[in-house]
């Protein structure tokens, strides 16, 4: 009986600890997947060029939204675009 009690309390740990495992990594993913949706036109900068320009500026929008609070800005999307195509 003794022995039963040990196994179940293993097994139960084990799927515990896997499925708290389990959901960090997803909470990661999400979050990776955010940040890819808002800075992802940055990870192959040197594609830009060829990208169209509306198609670039409408990324640096996103971007721009994402990082203002409020009034406050760290950067203005129409210059960004212009430099990530030059």
């Amino acid at each position: 009986m003794r022995r039963k009690e040990a196994q179940k309390f293993r097994v139960d740990f084990y799927f515990l600890v896997s499925d708290m495992a389990i959901r960090v990594i997803d909470e990661r993913f999400v979050k990776l997947q955010h940040n890819t949706s808002l800075f992802g036109f940055l990870y192959y900068i040197y594609s830009l060029k060829e990208k169209p320009s509306q198609v670039v500026l409408n990324c640096c929008k996103t971007l721009k939204q994402s990082l203002t609070h409020g009034e406050s800005t760290v950067i203005k999307n129409h210059d960004l675009a212009v430099n990530q195509q030059q």
